[in-house]
């Protein structure tokens, strides 16, 4: 599972989307998403990537999978410099139907240290 996730074909994110996308169209919830392994899959309180880092990308949103949960996404570029960006949710009045809607909000932390000298 663990070399899927690290090639992208990671299957959990998939299906998060997949219950929202239902979610939102009004579609009844197969019986995978109501069961409660699934709920005790999805309650993870820290979801992490470390992507590999790419010439012109900064970074890299990384949402969390559970009202719960903090997305940390991070990068260790060449020159050492480590660079993370957390996720949470939070819910916020939708100003056009007055319904709370869910989002994550994304929040750039970036952290000038070099890798070499973090553990000493």
């Amino acid at each position: 599972m663990v070399k899927q996730a690290r090639t992208g074909n990671g299957f959990h994110s998939h299906l998060t989307g997949l219950m929202f996308a239902a979610r939102e169209q009004g579609i009844p919830l197969p019986n995978l998403f109501t069961d409660a392994s699934f709920h005790t899959f999805s309650t993870v309180t820290l979801s992490t990537t470390h992507p590999n880092p790419t010439p012109g990308v900064d970074g890299i949103g990384f949402g969390p999978v559970s009202e719960r949960c903090i997305g940390v996404s991070y990068f260790v570029f060449e020159n050492e410099i480590i660079w993370f960006q957390l996720g949470r949710v939070r819910y916020q009045k939708n100003k056009n139907s007055g319904k709370t809607d869910e989002c994550a909000k994304i929040r750039p932390l970036s952290i000038s240290a070099r890798s070499a000298n973090m553990f000493r």
